[in-house]
C-alpha cells in the first residue's frame, strides 16, 4: 500500500442491515458493485456522485445490478443520467473537507522544510505534521500527489456535487401534472387513489422539519414521485392486511365457538351481479375502475349505501385530480 492510498469508511453494523443482507442473498453482484462504488467515490473525492459511464466502464456495472440498487434506494437518480449513493456524506469525508485537510498538510510540510533550512530545532514536529485519521479519513497524501489529485478533480466538472434544494425552494415546490397522471395510472392498476395535494403538503413538511440533509434529495420532483408510489403501495398493503385480519378473526371466533356454524363469507368479483346492479351495468368493462372499487368495498363487508357513499367520495377526488391534470 502506497502513501497515496486512502480509506473509505464502512460501518461495523453494515452487515446487520436488513437491506444489505437481502441484497447479499438476492443480488450478490449488486452488493459488490455497491462496495466498489463507495471505494471509487472515496478515491475520486466526488461526494458520492457517479455517472453512467463511470458505473458501466470503470466499475463494470450491469443493468440488473443497477436496477437492484435503485429499487432499494441505495443509488438515487440525479435525473441527468447519473446517480448519487444514498447518505454518502453521512459516512464519508466530503471533497471540500479532504482538500482543505490536504492544503493544511502541505502548509505544515512547507513550514517544516523552512525550519530545516534555517536549522531551527523542532521538538513538536510530529504534532505539527500529523493529521488525524478522522479529518483525513486515513488518506496520507504527500505534497506532489495531493496537488495532482486536486488539479484532476477540479478539472472534472461531472464530479462536482450538485447542491441540495434550499428551504425557499422546498416551500414553493408544488406537485406537477405528471404526478397527478401517475396517481391516476396507479388507480387504474387497482391501487387506492392518493390525494396528491395532501401528500405534497406532507412531503414539504417532512423536508422542512427534518431538513433536506436528512433526505439528501437533489430533485424534488423525482423524490415526490417515489413518495407517491410508496404511499399507494402502503395503502394497498394496509388494505390487504385488514382483510386478512378480518378473515383471521372470523376463523378464531369459529375455533372458540365450535357449536356455531362457520360464518360464510361471500367473495365478490367485478362481474358479480350485486356490483353490476348497483352501477346499473349489464356487461363487465374491465377498464371501469368503479367495478374494482365496489368489489373491494363489498369484500370488506360494506353495505350498499356505505359502498356507494365511499364510491362518490372517490369519484369527487378523482374528478379533482383529472381537472388538475387537464
Amino acid at each position: 500500500m502506497t502513501k497515496r492510498d486512502g480509506f473509505a469508511k464502512l460501518s461495523n453494523g453494515f452487515w446487520r442491515s436488513t437491506k444489505i443482507r437481502k441484497l447479499a442473498r438476492e443480488h450478490p453482484s449488486a452488493l459488490g458493485l455497491y462496495t466498489l462504488a463507495i471505494s471509487y467515490c472515496s478515491d475520486m473525492l466526488n461526494d458520492g456522485h457517479l455517472s453512467e459511464d463511470e458505473l458501466y466502464y470503470q466499475l463494470g456495472a450491469k443493468d440488473d445490478d443497477l436496477n437492484a440498487l435503485t429499487n432499494m434506494d441505495i443509488l438515487e437518480s440525479d435525473s441527468d443520467s447519473g446517480f448519487f449513493i444514498h447518505d454518502y456524506l453521512q459516512h464519508q469525508t466530503s471533497r471540500e473537507k479532504a482538500l482543505k485537510n490536504a492544503e493544511r498538510h502541505r502548509k505544515s510540510q512547507r513550514e517544516h522544510e523552512e525550519r530545516k533550512r534555517n536549522r531551527q530545532p523542532d521538538s513538536s514536529l510530529t504534532n505539527q505534521c500529523a493529521v488525524s485519521d478522522e479529518s483525513m479519513t486515513g488518506q496520507h497524501l504527500n505534497t506532489q500527489n495531493t496537488q495532482n489529485l486536486r488539479t484532476s478533480l477540479l478539472s472534472n466538472d461531472k464530479s462536482e456535487r450538485r447542491s441540495l434544494p434550499s428551504e425557499d425552494e422546498i416551500q414553493q415546490w408544488q406537485p406537477k401534472k405528471e404526478h397527478r397522471q401517475q396517481a391516476m395510472e396507479l388507480t387504474d392498476k387497482g391501487y387506492p387513489l392518493i390525494d396528491v395535494d395532501n401528500l405534497a403538503k406532507e412531503f414539504r413538511n417532512s423536508l422542512l422539519s427534518k431538513g433536506i440533509d436528512h433526505y439528501q434529495y437533489r430533485n424534488l420532483d423525482a423524490a415526490f414521485n417515489t413518495w407517491l408510489i410508496k404511499r399507494a403501495e402502503s395503502k394497498r398493503d394496509q388494505h390487504q392486511t385488514q382483510v386478512f385480519d378480518q378473515d383471521t378473526a372470523l376463523a378464531g371466533r369459529t375455533w372458540h365457538e365450535p357449536e356455531k356454524e362457520p360464518e360464510h363469507k361471500t367473495t365478490y368479483g367485478i362481474g358479480s351481479k350485486r356490483v353490476l346492479n348497483l352501477l346499473g351495468l349489464d356487461v363487465v368493462d374491465p377498464s371501469d375502475w368503479r367495478l374494482m372499487a365496489l368489489r373491494d368495498l363489498f369484500n370488506e363487508g360494506k353495505s350498499d349505501e356505505a359502498a356507494m357513499e365511499e364510491l362518490r367520495q372517490m369519484e369527487q377526488l378523482r374528478n379533482k385530480e383529472t381537472e388538475a391534470v387537464s
